[in-house]
């Protein structure tokens, strides 16, 4: 593993790096063994957001969303009405 950084040239800071972990959190991901995850609290918070009253939260939603779009099957088709909801004439009820 670290012959393969250094012929990328990349360096690690021994005082700031964890060896050994079974899991690390990094922005908004949590790196395992199995693969990346998105942060259990960032997928609780995209599950109560409540109902959306105009544009700009529609927006916000979105881009929570697509930020995780590799890890969300069928992502298009299930934001496909939410993101009717951003073209003009569009009413909230």
């Amino acid at each position: 593993f670290l012959s393969h950084l250094a012929k990328l040239e990349c360096k690690i800071n021994a005082d700031k790096s964890s060896w050994t972990v079974d899991k690390a959190a990094n922005l908004s991901f949590t790196l395992t063994m199995n693969g990346v995850k998105p942060q259990a609290q960032k997928v609780e918070a995209l599950l109560k957001i409540k109902q959306l009253k105009n544009v700009k939260q529609v927006c916000k939603l979105l881009g929570m969303v697509n930020f995780y779009r590799r890890m969300i099957k069928k992502r298009a088709h299930l934001i496909e009405s939410i993101s009717e909801l951003t073209k003009k004439g569009v009413k909230f009820q």
